[in-house]
């Protein structure tokens, strides 16, 4: 949650404009996320390159207007992600270190 009046800040502002519209933050990182299979029925690995560099990172993910459905805490190479309740169609995802030293953002396609 993030609020703005006046002087008064507090929470921390989330950029939908790379998640909706799939644009890397950092072209430099080109290929540090791969999802597979994509797209998916039941599993989806996420895997990050250079993951060992942090200790931890969120996963974020959104439908297509923006709202925000999973977050999850993982600290390995790999993450799985269930399809559960997802109905099919077309997800955005944002990883990021607590900093945001790390920004990642991409489109997950669920049948």
């Amino acid at each position: 949650v993030y609020y703005k009046k006046g002087t008064e800040v507090w929470g921390t502002p989330l950029d939908c404009n790379p998640i909706l519209n799939g644009i890397k933050n950092n072209p430099l990182n080109e290929n540090q996320v791969i999802v597979v299979p994509n797209p998916f029925t039941e599993y989806a690995t996420i895997i990050v390159n250079n993951y060992t560099l942090f200790s931890e990172l969120t996963f974020n993910l959104f439908d297509v207007s923006g709202k925000k459905i999973r977050s999850l805490i993982f600290s390995k190479k790999e993450l799985i992600l269930a399809k559960k309740e997802l109905r099919s169609g077309i997800y955005f995802y944002q990883i990021s270190d607590e900093n945001f030293r790390f920004f990642e953002t991409g489109k997950i396609l669920v049948e």
